[in-house]
């Protein structure tokens, strides 16, 4: 490939209202973007058609710089930026090059030209290539890069930007880079083909079958075969279902290969299925699971189709069934497949023998289900959210002497412990408050459990990560680990999933794993804990990205959170690291040195503190408010065998012979947890009273 042939869209950052970085005497970032990119235009003409997004003093949308570079059907999308540091370290400075979020290909290429050709002819250092999430990254233009030149904020490098010849120097830098590349062309990903026998990936270039790496689901994938410029994945080796498909590696001639992902659906071909029937006081669940030739579970999302239910003759002749009544029969289902391939019936009112006839794909099916007695000393019934009325799977239940969970649709059975006419149940779920009830065998009852800070955290999936820099002081690393592991059981304890980027404090990780990571398993915030020293005086931060309003406000609520009388006020920033900007959703970096070195009753109830303070923040931004706090004095001696804390938040802050506790309710009770594993609920006394044992305990 030719390089006058290439289309070049040359992207001055910024402009209008958005000034973007500003320098210490008030040079403008906006203004240097725009001088540098009609200095490449000058340079680059010869070589190249060249386009710019914006040629005055004017702020377009990131989304339509990617269109304009697109609808000049670009090959290659430079983006040109000045950076500045969040914390004002006056000392940074250096060159940075981005390209998309991807592991191998032509962008990688052009940056890592671009990063030496910095490092050869540049008098600061040059980061980069680095994978990112850049809104400009993300279009369909082929090759891409963002370039943040300098730091316009270090005092030093704003006095050299403001002379022309800085900025010729740098457009020198880039225009040779993209000549360089351009000489030596680039590969194109040209698209897919869904074949009988395999899916076919077709590239511009002969692909190196040495070099090549094939993901499925991110996982290795070994069954394909390289020809020419073709890449096939032989299909019998893939199940049914949605599938995310990676190809990187290199073509013959050296060059990277453009990293391809794409999501392709298959249509699975069902050829056996299992069926389990578990019998309950008047009705009965069905699992169905459904499995492909080689015997492996069909995908989840997969469709099952009751299609008739039928009387056996016995029922027929002896006219058991009414008119209609089969057609009632089914009491719920779940009809789309769940990620073991599996679906659920659950029938009610089977007096004698039924024929079930459904269909999953190309698959048809048929069962018989007879009537089964109910078992008279079990206690059998459902149990349900008290607020969406939504049925719990996977609750425990708790009798006397035997334990169960909840199955689908909430349905359970508790095999009795004596032949009493009640006993006591007792039913737990993370994201609910424990439920005590006397149930009998007797009668089918429905339970309905209350969600903790009305169910706002359920289900949500929170990250939870370490600042790298934390690892330069050991102690930092271990006040931030304290404040993860609290977080941790604060969000499981609501119900949510907490994801943490560690599975210990000095597991390293670097932040693009990080970010993939966050991606991969559709995080709903993202919290990043840090307590490295500052080029600011020390105190509570939250940090937030400037382009994210969910953030501020993620960030504004955190930081306004009062728990105690004697809470330290904290700051909201908008910041600009890794973490930060690549991520989506709300997301904020909390820097909380300043606590601990107020020696806030302690390390240890310092982690606590703070832990509970973003927590109760994010409660906040996902809509619940209310929360209290009641301080107690407690006994020294049972202070030393138990830890205390309330209903509604699994952790207490102990000063001396104080406990300070928080609360989400008025009718919440306090929580005894002896440490040979017993477990005491109280009624809360008078705020500044002695919390002490009850009676026979």
């Amino acid at each position: 490939m030719s390089s006058h042939k290439l289309r070049v869209v040359i992207d001055p950052g910024h402009g209008g209202q958005s000034s973007g970085a500003v320098g210490p005497s008030g040079l403008l970032e906006k203004d240097l973007n725009l001088k540098l990119a009609l200095l490449l235009k000058d340079r680059l003409e010869s070589k190249f058609q060249v386009f710019l997004t914006r040629e005055e003093d004017v702020d377009i949308p990131l989304e339509e710089r990617v269109k304009f570079a697109e609808s000049k059907d670009a090959d290659i999308f430079v983006s040109i930026h000045f950076n500045a540091d969040a914390l004002k370290n006056p000392n940074l400075n250096r060159t940075e090059i981005y390209f998309p979020f991807e592991e191998s290909g032509p962008s990688k290429d052009l940056g890592e030209t671009i990063c030496e050709e910095f490092r050869n002819r540049f008098d600061i250092p040059c980061i980069g290539p680095i994978p990112s999430r850049y809104t400009v990254l993300r279009g369909k233009t082929p090759v891409k890069v963002l370039i943040e030149c300098s730091y316009i904020t270090n005092p030093e490098e704003e006095q050299k930007l403001v002379k022309e010849k800085r900025l010729e120097e740098i457009s020198g830098i880039i225009s040779d880079s993209l000549v360089k590349f351009g000489e030596l062309g680039y590969c194109r990903y040209t698209g897919f083909e869904v074949r009988d026998e395999a899916i076919t990936f077709t590239f511009s270039e002969e692909v190196s079958v040495d070099k090549i790496e094939v993901l499925v689901d991110e996982k290795e994938f070994r069954y394909f075969t390289v020809k020419g410029k073709e890449v096939a994945l032989l299909r019998e080796y893939l199940l049914g279902g949605k599938h995310l498909i990676e190809i990187k590696g290199k073509t013959l001639s050296g060059r990277g290969l453009p990293h391809v992902m794409e999501i392709i659906e298959l249509e699975p071909k069902v050829e056996y299925f299992t069926a389990s029937i578990f019998p309950y006081a008047g009705y009965q669940l069905l699992k169905i699971r459904a499995y492909d030739k080689h015997l492996n579970p069909i995908p989840e999302g997969v469709r099952l189709s009751v299609e008739k239910i039928e009387a056996s003759v016995r029922a027929v002749r002896r006219g058991i069934y009414r008119p209609g009544e089969l057609e009632t029969i089914v009491e719920a289902k779940r009809e789309i497949s769940d990620k073991t391939g599996s679906f659920y019936i659950l029938l009610k009112g089977v007096k004698d023998e039924i024929k079930l006839n459904f269909s999953i794909g190309n698959l048809d099916g048929r069962l018989s289900v007879e009537n089964v007695p109910k078992r008279k000393t079990n206690i059998t019934g459902f149990v349900y959210d008290e607020i969406t009325r939504e049925p719990l799977k996977g609750v425990l239940i708790e009798g006397e002497d035997f334990v169960t969970f909840s199955e689908e649709f909430g349905v359970f059975e508790l095999e009795r412990s004596k032949e009493e006419e009640k006993e006591k149940v007792v039913f737990k779920k993370d994201g609910y408050y424990d439920l005590e009830r006397e149930l009998s065998s007797e009668t089918v009852d429905k339970i309905y459990m209350k969600p903790l800070y009305n169910g706002v955290l359920l289900n949500k999936r929170i990250l939870v990560d370490i600042d790298n820099r934390d690892f330069l002081e050991p102690y930092s690393l271990k006040r931030s680990w304290e404040i993860a592991e609290n977080l941790a059981l604060l969000i499981k304890h609501a119900g949510g999933i907490p994801i943490l980027t560690r599975n210990h404090p000095w597991q390293e990780i670097d932040d693009y794993a990080k970010v993939k990571r966050a991606v991969r398993e559709g995080v709903d915030a993202s919290l990043q804990i840090s307590n490295s020293k500052l080029h600011v005086k020390d105190d509570f931060y939250v940090f937030y990205y400037e382009r994210s309003e969910d953030s501020k406000k993620l960030a504004e609520d955190v930081s306004k959170v009062k728990l105690f009388r004697d809470d330290p006020k904290g700051s909201v920033l908008p910041y600009g690291n890794y973490f930060i900007i690549q991520l989506s959703g709300p997301r904020i970096a909390i820097n909380s040195r300043g606590v601990f070195e107020k020696e806030i009753e302690g390390e240890d109830s310092a982690s606590k503190f703070i832990a509970l303070k973003i927590f109760v923040g994010l409660l906040e931004y996902y809509g619940f408010w209310g929360v209290y706090h009641r301080e107690y004095d407690v006994d020294a001696e049972l202070l030393s065998k138990a830890d205390i804390y309330s209903e509604d938040f699994p952790i207490g802050i102990v000063s001396g012979n104080r406990v300070r506790l928080l609360f989400s309710r008025p009718d919440s009770k306090i929580v005894i947890a002896v440490k040979n594993g017993k477990r005491l609920l109280i009624s809360k006394p008078l705020e500044g009273k002695c919390i002490t044992l009850p009676d026979g305990n």
